[in-house]
């Protein structure tokens, strides 16, 4: 069930925690409702500039490119689903939104780069947004885990992340690359998931280093706290959580107006910059 409600009231409700339990989702008016098709109102802060984002045929991803569109930017979506694809690209409404099918565990990064620079004759701006996750408990499922299992979640959310920021930084001239991240990376790591964004937190703080001085390529990340995505549906039926500090779940609209930041930023110059956040509130 899919629910629409007045800001101010929604606002109330999670201050008063009284949201009923067991609705999919709440959606506050003060955001669009994700799937929706619209025309995208334009700004120019990211005229002219070109972006690739992962994992985007929903959730944050999806989010992330319908916020940088807004600013002006043409972007390509990618993901493994070419059907949710199709769907995602139809909802956003706009001819400067492209897909490619795109698996970044294939290794083949150097050449689904060079097609996605065909399409609108560059890119400015890599997202990198896939990652899996699947442990239940992320306390005990590490004794509890195969090697192809723990394999499964590092080869996506580590190295086939490394290979998409990799293959950027030696084929292009210029831009930034941005890496979501999670905010379970700045806490103990104790499950398979949690370990693999503290070696993407620890990447993406030495990529920026090894580049600075000698590459005109910036790279920051964001670490969200729990949003609500098809990630969190297994384990969550309500937006109301107790453990942010807004007490719940962000929003993937929030999260994206927190990587329409950090691109300004990295497109500014800045690099090294790591946005760490617990639900939809930022904390440093």
């Amino acid at each position: 069930m899919r629910i629409k409600i007045k800001g101010h009231i929604y606002r109330i409700l999670l201050r008063k925690k009284v949201i009923p339990a067991g609705l999919v989702e709440i959606i506050p008016d003060f955001y669009e409702a994700p799937g929706e098709a619209r025309q995208v109102t334009r700004g120019d802060k990211l005229q002219g500039k070109v972006a690739l984002i992962t994992g985007a045929r929903k959730g944050i991803g999806y989010s992330v490119a319908y916020r940088l569109l807004k600013e002006g930017a043409k972007v390509i979506i990618t993901d493994s689903d070419e059907v949710l694809l199709e769907d995602a690209v139809r909802h956003l409404n706009s001819p400067d939104a492209a897909y490619m099918v795109w698996d970044i565990t294939d290794g083949d990064q150097n050449r689904h780069f060079k097609e996605a620079a065909g399409i609108f004759g560059k890119v400015d701006i890599l997202v990198n947004n896939a990652a899996i996750k699947k442990e239940i408990d992320p306390y005990s499922d590490f004794e509890n885990a195969s090697p192809d299992y723990v394999h499964t979640i590092h080869d996506t959310n580590v190295m086939g992340t490394v290979g998409m920021c990799e293959s950027f930084v030696s084929m292009f001239n210029g831009g930034t690359i941005l890496n979501v991240i999670s905010n379970t990376a700045v806490r103990a790591a104790v499950g398979i998931y949690w370990m693999s964004k503290w070696a993407l937190y620890d990447y993406t703080k030495g990529l920026s280093k090894r580049l600075q001085n000698v590459s005109p390529i910036t790279v920051n990340g964001i670490c969200p706290g729990p949003a609500r995505t098809d990630m969190m549906r297994d384990y969550i039926d309500n937006v109301y959580l107790r453990t942010p500090l807004n007490k719940r779940l962000a929003l993937p609209e929030e999260i994206a107006e927190l990587a329409f930041l950090q691109i300004l930023s990295g497109l500014n110059g800045k690099s090294g910059e790591i946005l760490v956040c617990d639900g939809g509130e930022s904390l440093i």
